[in-house]
């Protein structure tokens, strides 16, 4: 698949996870900035590696650090990332409803 056919895919898998379909992963406006952030990184690695000869700067140093930065860094954290309600915390004893 070209560079460009990548690009697009996770454009669509973005807004896909972004849109708030019942189930979409990420449910909190800052985990969906997180994993945006994350493709379009992924993306920006992409069209480095694509442009300049195979032995350039941006193909052998800068392209590698943003997909890697992108796909194991950046995504997951944007997966993972859940904010607390205000009031509930782990291993609090809660009150009894009467």
């Amino acid at each position: 698949m070209h560079t460009w056919g990548v690009a697009v895919l996770l454009m669509v898998v973005t807004w896909v996870v972004l849109a708030g379909l019942p189930g979409a992963p990420v449910q909190s406006l800052a985990g969906k900035v997180i994993l945006a952030t994350g493709f379009f990184v992924i993306g920006v690695g992409f069209y480095l590696l694509s442009i300049g000869p195979v032995d350039s700067v941006q193909s052998m140093t800068w392209a590698p650090l943003a997909l890697v930065a992108g796909f194991c860094v950046i995504v997951p954290l944007g997966l993972l990332y859940h904010r607390r309600a205000p009031g509930s915390e782990e291993g609090a004893e809660k009150k009894p409803r009467l």
